[in-house]
This record gives C-alpha cells, structure tokens and sequence, in this order.
C-alpha cells in the first residue's frame, strides 16, 4: 500500500497539539494550544467552523458521530460537548475533584460513548 500525502496551508492561527477524524461527516477537528477549536473539510479544502471555547490547552478531541457531536478536553481538566457540524458548546463538564491540576491522558470509546480521564486515578464519563 503506499500513502499519499498533502500539505494544506491554513490561514488561521491555531498551534495544533491534538486533533481526530471522523469517517461518519468527513471532518478533521483540531485543538490547540491558545484553547481553540477548529473543523475542516479535507476533501473542499476549506474550514468549516472555529471556536475558543477552554482557557487553556485542549490536550484532546474526540468526534463522538453517534451523537454528532465533538468532545474536547482541556489541560485545566475542563470537557466539552459540541455540535460537531455547528461547532456550538452544547455542555460543559468540569471536574472539581482534588486529584490533581492537570488530566495526564484521557481516552474516549465511542461505540459506548464513555470518556475516560486520568491524573492520579482514572474517572469514567459515561454519555
């Protein structure tokens, strides 16, 4: 199998540190470092939608296309919830517990719609 590849030059300014696909919209969502969210359409070449939405770094992204809706999850251990077409906060979850400041890693499943986040120990977000 061989890959191709190609470079897409963006005009917006948004230093990526996460980003996922989703197979169901054909979409590409992007976090970054200055708390923005972006969505582009690959094959148009174009973006679609841009929010800021966390006061830090989105550390991760995750289309959940069941719901058609975008997860994102900031360093300051803030989740959350838009429409992934519109690019509208829907929810916002926070977690207040006194783990730790930061999250160290988190994971979605998204044929059970569960998040799982960790700093010390790992907590379960259930859809």
């Amino acid at each position: 199998m061989l890959w191709e590849t190609t470079n897409v030059n963006r005009k917006e300014k948004i230093t990526i540190t996460t980003f996922d696909y989703s197979q169901k919209a054909g979409l590409i969502a992007v976090g970054g470092v200055e708390g923005k969210i972006a969505v582009f359409d690959p094959s148009a070449k174009i973006l679609t939608a841009q929010a800021k939405g966390h006061e830090s770094e989105v550390m991760d992204v995750y289309f959940f296309d069941k719901q058609m809706q975008l997860i994102t999850v900031g360093i300051d251990r803030s989740i959350m919830l838009w429409d992934s077409l519109k690019l509208e906060c829907v929810q916002v979850l926070k977690d207040s517990s006194a783990q730790s400041r930061f999250y160290s890693s988190t994971c979605f499943n998204s044929q059970r719609g569960v998040l799982l986040t960790a700093c010390i120990n790992i907590k379960v977000w259930n859809a």
